[in-house]
């Protein structure tokens, strides 16, 4: 009757958690037990069908695999594409440097932006009333907080916004994005539209687009100051 008392106690305090410890703590638990991982059966989370411990292992690191691989090859078409839009860029600002006059600036970067940002539609809005329909009226109160955060914003742009960049063309306009455009003082904005509601979003990355507005500062910087 003693003797099997301990073992009723031992067996009281077993857990599922106090299990899940034991192994842990000791890792080379079945190393000494191979035939354990043979004939310990668990469920398969696709067929529900019962297989060994080491096919259910098979299935997890293949599961790991596929996972690892799919994120390689995000991380490989992102590494593409950052590569893609850097030799444009450096294209553009070749064809920024022949450009000799404000309306041939302007022409470039309305084309070449649709192109390398792959968009539907670029609006150019200059602080200055330059003659050349560029300039608007009430550009700088309407984006106040934009110029005031000096750095690309996408996706965040109102209704409003989007009617005063893109005018006719506003109820085609899915997605946005907002370029200051500044040397010591604010020169205007660069607007970036799509058709695609996924195309510029809150949060997405906006390096290129700093770049591209750096870019085109520097071209109208002669002609607008």
């Amino acid at each position: 009757m003693t003797t099997s008392q301990p073992t009723q106690a031992v067996s009281e305090t077993v857990t599922e958690e106090s299990v899940e410890r034991y192994l842990k703590d000791h890792p080379g638990f079945f190393e000494c037990r191979p035939q354990l991982l043979t004939t310990m059966k668990v469920q398969h989370p696709t067929t529900g069908q019962t297989v060994s411990l080491i096919e259910r292992q098979v299935t997890v690191l293949r599961e790991q695999n596929h996972s690892l691989e799919k994120k390689l090859m995000e991380l490989v078409e992102i590494a593409r594409e950052n590569e893609r839009l850097s030799r444009q860029l450096h294209s553009f600002s070749s064809e920024l440097l022949k450009a000799r006059t404000l309306p041939e600036v302007i022409a470039t970067t309305q084309d070449k932006v649709r192109e390398i940002f792959q968009t539907d539609f670029v609006a150019l809005c200059l602080l200055k009333d330059t003659g050349d329909g560029t300039g608007r009226e009430n550009c700088d109160k309407l984006f106040t907080e934009i110029f005031a955060g000096d750095t690309p914003v996408c996706g965040s742009i109102n209704a409003e916004q989007i009617r005063f960049l893109f005018q006719g063309n506003a109820a085609e306009v899915a997605s946005a994005a907002v370029v200051p455009l500044r040397t010591t003082d604010a020169i205007g904005l660069l607007g970036l539209a799509s058709r695609d509601a996924q195309r510029f979003i809150p949060g997405m990355g906006h390096l290129f687009l700093s770049h591209l507005g750096d870019l085109v500062c520097s071209a109208l910087a002669a002609h607008v100051q």
